[in-house]
Order: C-alpha cells, then sequence, then structure tokens
C-alpha cells in the first residue's frame, strides 16, 4: 500500500527544479520569437536565468524537505499551469515580448527588489534547513524569522515582483496574484497551522508580519521567551519524548555517580 501511495503522485522538486531550469532556454527562445535583444531583454533573461541557477544552488547545498513529497496527479496539473502557461511562462512572454526598453529608474527598482527578493529566499531556506537538521522540534524564531514568518515567499514574492514591473502589463501580475491564491498561500497556512502546537505561536504571530519584516516589533526590541521557544503542547506526543529525552539526559551521570 504504501508502495502504491509512493507512486500514487510526482515528486515536488523534479516538477519545480525542471521548470527553474528550462525557464532560462525559454527566455532566449522568446527573445529570439519576438527579436527582441534590448538592453530591457537582457536585464530581464540576466535575472530570471540567475533565479534559477540560484535556486538549483539552493536545491544541492540545501533542499527543501516538502518539495520531496509526491503531488497527486490533480495538485501536479494545478502545479504545472502555475509554473508553465497560462501562469508564470505568461509573465516571461509579457517581458520579451514588449521590445520598447523600460526606463533607468524602472530598471533600477526592479533590479534591487530581484538581489534583494533571491538573498532573502536564499538565507531563509539555508537558516531553516540548517535549524531543522541540527535543532529540530523547536520553533525557529531568530535570524531571518525573527520578524517574518515566511521571509523564504516573501523573498520569492519580491522577486517576482520585480520580474512583474520588468514585464510592465496587468496580466503578469494577476498571474502573481494568482500563483499566489493557488500555490504560496495554502503552503503558508499549512505551516502555521502546524506551528501553532508551540506554546509560543501565539506570541510569535503577533510579533511578526506574514512575508515582510514587522519593524514596529524589530524597533521596539520585541523578542520571545527562550523557554517557550522548545516546548511544545503538553498533548504533543513528540514533545513528551522530548522532555524524556532530556530527563534522561540529567539523569544520566547521577546513575553514574
Amino acid at each position: 500500500e504504501n508502495d502504491q501511495s509512493a507512486m500514487a503522485g510526482v515528486p515536488a522538486y523534479i516538477l519545480i527544479d525542471t521548470q527553474k531550469v528550462i525557464t532560462c532556454f525559454f527566455c532566449f527562445y522568446c527573445m529570439w520569437y519576438f527579436d527582441n535583444w534590448s538592453l530591457t531583454a537582457w536585464t530581464y533573461s540576466a535575472l530570471h536565468t540567475s533565479y534559477g541557477l540560484s535556486w538549483m544552488i539552493k536545491e544541492v547545498a540545501f533542499p527543501h524537505a516538502a518539495l520531496r513529497q509526491n503531488w497527486s496527479l490533480c495538485l501536479t496539473v494545478i502545479v504545472l499551469m502555475v509554473l508553465y502557461l497560462p501562469g508564470y511562462w505568461t509573465i516571461v512572454i509579457l517581458a520579451l515580448s514588449n521590445t520598447e526598453d523600460a526606463s533607468g529608474p524602472l530598471l533600477f527598482v526592479a533590479s534591487l527588489l530581484f538581489v534583494l527578493g533571491v538573498v532573502c529566499m536564499m538565507v531563509s531556506d539555508c537558516q531553516v534547513y540548517f535549524c531543522m537538521k541540527y535543532n529540530k522540534g523547536c520553533l525557529i524564531a531568530e535570524g531571518m524569522t525573527r520578524y517574518t514568518r515566511h521571509p523564504n515567499y516573501g523573498g520569492e514574492l519580491v522577486l517576482y515582483a520585480a520580474l512583474c514591473l520588468l514585464a510592465r502589463h496587468w496580466a503578469a501580475w494577476l498571474v502573481l496574484l494568482v500563483g499566489w491564491l493557488l500555490v504560496m498561500l495554502p503552503n503558508n497556512m499549512e505551516k502555521e497551522k502546524s506551528l501553532s502546537r508551540y506554546p509560543a505561536w501565539e506570541d510569535y504571530k503577533r510579533q511578526t508580519f506574514m512575508y515582510l519584516p514587522n519593524i514596529f516589533a524589530a524597533i521596539s526590541g520585541q523578542k520571545l521567551r527562550q523557554d517557550l521557544l522548545a516546548k511544545m503542547r503538553p498533548n504533543d506526543a513528540s514533545a513528551r519524548a522530548q522532555v524524556r529525552r532530556v530527563g534522561d539526559a540529567v539523569t544520566a551521570p547521577l546513575i553514574k555517580t
């Protein structure tokens, strides 16, 4: 039965990683198809290609555990539509079919937002990966996640906003909105549902914004109580097991003596 369930879907990382790699070639195809060799077209293609390469570096160095799960056929079809057409590739087509160069200020703002978005995504995913690897079972409320609950998704939204700016078309923003509603937001809500088992969750939620830093909490220097961060709710089986392990570690030296 487990084998059948494992074969029932498609590994998420295969779908997403493939799209990241192919998009590089799709950008150059669009430049050729629309005969668009403008500075804006080259800039857009460089940004989108660097995003794909950054994603692949991240996948090799600190892969996202959730993307190792199999997706159902229905979810796979939805994700494919979001990733390719009529989804994110629509942004590519809109950006590269426009042969007019964007203004200098627009290129500046888009490039700035894109770099910030990629950095936030990479650093956040790196932090979560190693925290989960070496300090599993604790609410991650320091570093990138101290004032932002989903900084990795926030980074992706910012970098895609930069690409939408270069597309210079309202449909690009519509695609981003639909992708957020169908893919990102459900994932974020499911994660928050899981994190709500921590006693510090309610305080942490008030201290943070979903995608951007809560600058008001940062200015006031809000910080969660450390004794709450590593604890789950008393009725959680994993919490009881963790307590037993801590108890064994404490009593073992006493028994030896």
